[in-house]
């Protein structure tokens, strides 16, 4: 190949708000572009998402595949969200979430259920609690076996009197019991940055190192080093890991970053699998790994954006590594999926 080829292109729209309300696909045919898939959003008066279309090109036209609906409560917490397909020019349930909140808009539970043709079919739901901060302090999950609800995991998370979440401990429900599985413990300096945090897993009778990420800050909260290692499975040796130092210099009293971190952020963090990464260049690639090495996405292509959402929801619960690519750099980056 001596030449670029085109691929694919997609192309969005907004509206005066900055909402995005289509996004189109094409590949090349020829000279021409041909469409391919199409996205189509609807907000209501309060910018709230409450529909997106989803249509494929066929034969010339644009065919309905499947579409989602979203309700609100006057706080604009979302309460529900409707998934549907487009079956013989209509359109058919697939399943449904429904979300309740406190009086203090926290979360209390979200239960997903399936169309079974005539009604709504129980499948799973999540259960939160939080403390008097409106900390979350547990995430419990269970599923439905026709006649009640069975555990699944449960998540409890601690926090410090500055409300720095201090751990969070995963556990299985297991033969009517429930077992130690993953335990992160975080440790925060006094100015509240985070400055450590090692993640446990459970190998039946103790907790066994996974991994450690620690980092020193000077008095500006800047970063100056930090360092990521990784443990094999008996926790008894480092397979792998990653350090690195950040110099500055002092211009007119200020201690500006030579090297610095483009903005990177990724929030939030933990998350259920749907989180968004930003950086301050465009993020051209993503690749999102387990602790094992194993490759569970990727995303090669350049939107020209420097913010992007990704969606994981179906992937187990665990810890994540990022590796993003900004211009000619690489970051690394940490997620915890619960």
């Amino acid at each position: 190949m001596t030449t670029w080829e085109d691929l694919e292109k997609d192309s969005a729209t907004y509206d005066f708000k900055n909402n995005r309300t289509s996004y189109i696909s094409q590949h090349p045919n020829g000279n021409s572009w041909v469409n391919s898939s199409r996205e189509i959003y609807t907000y209501d008066v309060k910018n709230n998402r409450t529909g997106q279309l989803n249509q494929n090109w066929v034969s010339g036209a644009w065919e309905n595949s499947n579409q989602y609906m979203y309700t609100y409560d006057s706080f604009n917490n979302q309460t529900s969200e409707i998934y549907q397909s487009w079956v013989n020019g209509t359109w058919s349930n697939s399943w449904r979430t429904t979300f309740s909140f406190s009086g203090y808009n926290n979360k209390t539970s979200a239960l997903t259920e399936n169309w079974n043709g005539n009604a709504w079919v129980n499948d799973y739901q999540y259960l939160y609690s939080y403390d008097n901060s409106n900390n979350q302090t547990s995430s419990l999950g269970q599923n439905w076996n026709n006649t009640a609800w069975v555990n699944t995991f449960l998540d409890t998370f601690t926090y410090d009197p500055a409300n720095n979440q201090t751990s969070i401990l995963t556990k299985k429900w297991i033969d009517s019991a429930w077992v130690n599985d993953f335990l992160i413990t975080n440790v925060y300096n006094a100015t509240n940055i985070q400055t450590s945090q090692t993640g446990q897993h459970w190998n039946g009778s103790g907790w066994v190192k996974a991994y450690q990420d620690n980092s020193t800050h000077d008095a500006n909260n800047f970063t100056k080093s930090f360092s990521l290692k990784y443990w094999n499975d008996a926790g008894t040796k480092i397979k792998n890991g990653d350090s690195g130092y950040y110099y500055f210099h002092t211009a007119l009293g200020i201690n500006d970053p030579l090297v610095h971190e483009e903005g990177v952020i990724v929030y939030p963090n933990p998350n259920s699998g749907k989180f968004t990464i930003t950086g301050n260049r465009t993020i051209c690639s993503v690749e999102i790994y387990n602790l094992p090495g194993e490759l569970v996405y990727s995303d090669y292509k350049s939107n020209e954006q420097k913010s992007k959402t990704i969606d994981l929801s179906n992937i187990n619960k665990g810890i994540y590594l990022i590796k993003l690519r900004i211009g000619n750099k690489i970051y690394n980056r940490k997620i915890v999926v619960q």
